[in-house]
């Protein structure tokens, strides 16, 4: 399948921080901080589908096509009986409180220390409406009255389209015929809305103390320790209608109710209600002559309320906020911390050396609470509140916890060795752990479902499986030895030129693998199967690389950085199909550069960036090895100082609009995967200080 889709995005964020400092007497300090954050996010996305898997399409043979040796199509017509476009409309709004109360402690002498207590809350609610219209017949079904026949008689029995994608391009090209832009062929073909709440809880308390030495090569050492919990509560949810003696996620009519043997549901043309269909003009228009540049859409400024929006298209049918157990999680996460470091400085002669070696103990207590969702209840009947599990949710499902511990020892060391007032030499080895993505962790398997295009033609039976994503409870962190060598210079205030070698050892990180599985489909019967993502543990790789970078500051406030970035990766899980070599670490580039002017006062500011990294590997689709091109950004920003208490930015985020793109790597040659581009964004910020 092809799909383009154009999106609009509207943010909106107020923030409050505030602090307070009281000094209780020679030796404690008391400081309180408080941050707040509100973010209100609204998308609008329309998207149109163009189908090359259906069994009942195929190429038309009268007209020239072409086939890759690989079996990837290039070009060709296709004939096709399904044509569908997408509107959905998304609100969400996350919110956030952040508290900070330190006490530091100076004894007068040689000991100080430091304890410091946090707490955060976050919550984010998202929910999000999608509708379907079509300019298809649709599925052949039965009606009240005992007839037979598509759902909607005056819709297009096929259309034909033509795909231009030839290995090497960067985005395909797809022409259709005038048939789709009738809107008196439409109808109104199925509704959805669902939701999502998620809160996070995260406290702590750290201590730390340092003991100066007075004398000798040891200056300090340092200690202390932290305890945190956090906790995850994620909660998904579909909107169900009822009609008859079902819910109804999906209001489509084409779904037969099992009892009555005929759709339930209002059948909905544009002849109906015209006020709902609307010509979404300028559909993609960065890429002119792509794919159509105007789209027939079900009108997103009515679903802004997406749960009125969907009362209102079924006024009669009570409406059930109804949990999805499979997608829903909880996680807590306990830690405990404990770490010295010593600081040691000493002379060799004109030279002078600065070190630090750090040990760090880490303990990781995790809890992952899925739900158990059983397939019969106790009395045999199905656990569904639908008669197809694609269409409602569960009506019982058992929590349950998977626990998990572990601990890691940490050493680090920094060393740096001062030549001269202008040259020094630098040394780092640490050993480091990444705890797994929460999510991650919690979010079962999510599977979506397409119609049934079987035995020539679309008929409501069952629900095919089209893909499906999985979480993993037993994710263990991202573990790995990193050191660093680098040579800097610095031959003026603010200025600087360096060089550097890096080496990382990847003991394991987590990768998304997708794989052609054989899940059921909506009745239960294996078919065909599909594609399913999953998170699973690495088994690590490394990265050599080398880095040069530069910086001059001006004494008028203008400077300029560039820093240079080679990186040679490998990793142990994934291969090339058609060569047998060790693929890159994903989301690692070979090549990488950005270039930094700007321009600093007291009163103003002023930095324009370029950024550049050459292709990599994204993840694995089928076997195939999946990179995303080289990709260079252009940004600026511009603030403004009115006062001491009010300061003015302006942000300009990629300033010439340039493309995103993927391909598979299929042996012999580049086939399209996906392509996207972002228009220039601004962001324009006010920030006032009491």
């Amino acid at each position: 399948m092809f799909s383009a889709s154009s999106q609009l995005q509207k943010r909106e964020r107020m923030g409050v921080n505030a602090s307070a400092q009281w000094k209780l007497n020679d030796s404690f300090t008391l400081t309180g901080e408080y941050f707040s954050s509100d973010l209100d996010i609204g998308t609008d996305v329309v998207s149109t589908q163009y189908w090359t898997d259906r069994p009942q399409e195929s190429l038309v043979l009268t007209e020239a096509y072409k086939i890759s040796p690989t079996g990837f199509l290039e070009q060709g017509t296709i004939n096709s009986n399904f044509y569908q476009a997408n509107t959905s409309v998304q609100t969400e709004e996350a919110s956030s409180k952040n508290f900070a109360v330190t006490l530091d402690w100076d004894s007068g002498q040689n000991l100080v220390g430091q304890v410091k207590l946090t707490s955060a809350k976050s919550d984010n609610d998202w929910i999000g409406g999608a509708s379907d219209v079509m300019a298809s017949q649709g599925n052949k079904i039965k009606f009240s009255d005992g007839s037979e026949g598509p759902v909607n008689p005056n819709g297009v029995s096929s259309f034909v389209y033509t795909l231009d994608t030839p290995l090497g391009a960067e985005i395909p090209v797809i022409e259709t015929s005038g048939a789709l832009t009738d809107k008196s062929q439409y109808w109104y073909k199925s509704q959805w809305v669902e939701s999502k709440d998620t809160s996070v809880t995260a406290n702590a308390i750290k201590a730390d103390f340092s003991y100066m030495f007075d004398e000798g090569f040891t200056k300090s050492v340092s200690f202390g320790g932290r305890i945190a919990d956090k906790d995850v509560d994620h909660t998904e949810y579909r909107f169900l209608n009822q009609f008859g003696d079902y819910q109804y996620y999906f209001k489509d009519p084409q779904i037969v109710d099992p009892v009555a043997g005929y759709t339930l549901l209002p059948i909905v043309t544009y002849n109906d209600n015209p006020s709902r269909l609307i010509e979404y003009g300028n559909f993609f228009s960065t890429s002119s002559g792509k794919f159509p540049s105007s789209i027939l859409v079900e009108d997103p400024s009515h679903m802004k309320d997406q749960v009125t929006w969907l009362n209102s298209l079924y006024p009669n049918s009570p409406l059930t906020k109804a949990v999805t157990p499979i997608t829903s999680y909880a996680v807590d996460e306990s830690t405990k911390a404990l770490y010295v470091m010593a600081d040691m400085e000493a002379e060799f002669g004109s030279y002078y050396l600065t070190s630090n070696i750090g040990l760090r103990y880490v303990s990781t207590d995790l809890t992952v609470v899925a739900n158990e969702v059983p397939a019969v209840l106790a009395d045999g009947s199905n656990n569904n509140n639908s008669f197809a599990g694609f269409n409602g949710t569960e009506k019982e499902w058992t929590p349950v916890a998977n626990k998990s511990s572990y601990s890691d020892v940490l050493p680090s060391i920094n060393a740096t060795l001062a030549l001269s007032d202008e040259f020094d030499i630098k040394f780092a080895a640490a050993k480091v752990m990444a705890r797994p993505n929460l999510n991650n962790l919690g979010r079962g398997f999510n599977i979506a479902y397409t119609g049934n295009f079987e035995n020539g033609g679309p008929d409501g039976r069952f629900q095919r499986f089209a893909s499906g994503s999985a979480g993993n409870p037993s994710l263990s962190p991202d573990r790995s030895t990193s050191y660093d060598l680098s040579a800097n210079w610095y031959f003026s205030p603010g200025s600087a030129i360096i060089a550097a070698m890096f080496y990382k050892d990847i003991e394991s990180f987590s990768v998304q693998q997708s794989s052609q599985e054989a899940i059921p489909d909506s009745d239960g019967v294996v078919r065909d199967g599909g594609v399913v993502s999953r998170v699973v543990n690495g088994q690590g790789g490394s990265v050599l690389g080398l880095e040069l970078g530069a910086q001059h500051s001006f004494e008028n406030g203008f400077g300029i950085m560039a820093n240079y970035t080679y990186s040679d990766s490998e990793n142990k899980d994934f291969v090339d199909p058609t060569s047998g070599e060790s693929l890159p670490i994903p989301g690692v580039s070979k090549d990488s550069y950005n270039i930094i002017s700007y321009y600093e006062t007291t009163q103003f500011n002023a930095r324009l960036a370029y950024n550049w990294r050459s292709k990599r590997l994204s993840s694995l689709f089928s076997g195939y090895p999946r990179y995303t091109r080289e990709y260079g950004q252009l940004d600026a920003s511009f603030g403004y100082n009115v006062n001491e208490q009010l300061a003015m930015s302006v942000e300009g985020i990629n300033l010439t609009g340039n493309d995103n793109s993927s391909y598979l790597d299929v042996g012999d040659g580049e086939y399209f995967y996906d392509w996207q581009t972002d228009e220039t964004r601004y962001v324009f910020s006010i920030s006032y200080k009491f």
